[in-house]
């Protein structure tokens, strides 16, 4: 079960604020490894991965959806356990970091963070998406396009709790967001399901009107099909003033 720690210290980081006393805060530096390894001319054996706000996804490139480069072999191999950074477009990106699952190749512009100490790469997950959901790194990007250096994000301060409190806090927060990502599943069908509903009966109401027993009739119009016998078809220059019809 989750064990709440009470007792809290300021951080001393404006983004951080306060944390539990028994918690630590480094610089990323000290917990993450930067890798690139370029696929080069074996690219087709790896799949082609993409960050969305859906996680890191197998991209389907016979779709050509989105922006497909003319050489995948300028493309970097990541591995699954490691987290995949976007520091370029911050204020725009939908997401700027992916929990790996699967091998494959992304866009070298992405940045790939492999573990160098003790620690849960799934916690840090939650920890940068935590921040990723508001833009909090937004304030510390430099240039026109909102990005941050390498460099800079590796020597940016973050928090370093006992790893099996790491441990702890990823395994609630995947337990969780499942449970809160299969009640948003099930109500997005239900959602779907009345608005078709909501739209059959509209269609249905106003082409054939509320008696469900009244006799029908062929409309001609194709797109019409049939309606109530006393209805008429007409133009629709013929029931309004606009001129322009």
């Amino acid at each position: 079960m989750f064990r709440y720690n009470n007792e809290f210290k300021d951080s001393k980081v404006e983004y951080i604020g306060k944390i539990p006393k028994s918690w630590k805060i480094i610089r990323n530096k000290h917990i993450f490894n930067k890798t690139k390894v370029i696929a080069g001319p074996n690219w087709d054996k790896y799949n082609i991965l993409s960050l969305t706000k859906n996680g890191v996804i197998i991209k389907d490139i016979e779709r050509n959806e989105g922006k497909m480069p003319s050489d995948f072999s300028i493309y970097q191999i990541v591995n699954p356990g490691n987290l995949l950074m976007c520091l370029l477009d911050i204020d725009v990106t939908p997401r700027c970091v992916g929990y790996i699952e699967n091998n494959g190749i992304v866009s070298a512009a992405y940045t790939e963070l492999s573990p160098i100490a003790d620690i849960n790469m799934k916690y840090y997950y939650w920890w940068y998406l935590m921040l990723d959901i508001d833009k909090q790194l937004l304030h510390l990007s430099k240039n026109l396009r909102n990005s941050l250096s390498t460099e800079d994000f590796m020597a940016l301060s973050v928090v370093k709790p006992p790893l099996d409190e790491q441990i702890q806090i990823a395994n609630y927060l995947n337990k969780k967001t499942a449970k809160i990502d299969e009640t948003i599943a099930k109500n997005k069908e239900l959602i779907d399901l009345l608005e078709e509903k909501r739209i059959a009966l509209i269609n249905h109401v106003v082409t054939k009107g509320l008696d469900p027993d009244v006799p029908m009739k062929d409309s001609g119009i194709e797109w019409i099909g049939n309606i109530p016998e006393h209805w008429e078809t007409i133009k629709l220059k013929n029931c309004t003033t606009n001129e322009n019809l």
